[in-house]
C-alpha cells in the first residue's frame, strides 16, 4: 500500500497553482498527474484540492 501525500504539500502546491494559472489550475493539476507518473498519486490529490466540491442548485 502506498502512502498518501502530504497534505500540507498538497494544499501548498494547489494555492500556488491557483495563484499561477487561476481557473485553469485543476486542469494543469491533472496534465501534471499524466505526465510524471512517479507522482501521479500526489498531482491528483492537488487536483482533487482544486476541484470545485460543492453543488449549486439552480433556481427555476
Amino acid at each position: 500500500m502506498s502512502e498518501q501525500p502530504n497534505p500540507v504539500e498538497v494544499g501548498r502546491k494547489a494555492n500556488e497553482l491557483a495563484a499561477e494559472f487561476g481557473l485553469a489550475a485543476y486542469r494543469e493539476a491533472m496534465k501534471r498527474a499524466e505526465t510524471e507518473l512517479a507522482q501521479k498519486e500526489f498531482w491528483e490529490a492537488v487536483a482533487s484540492e482544486l476541484s470545485p466540491h460543492c453543488s449549486v442548485k439552480r433556481r427555476r
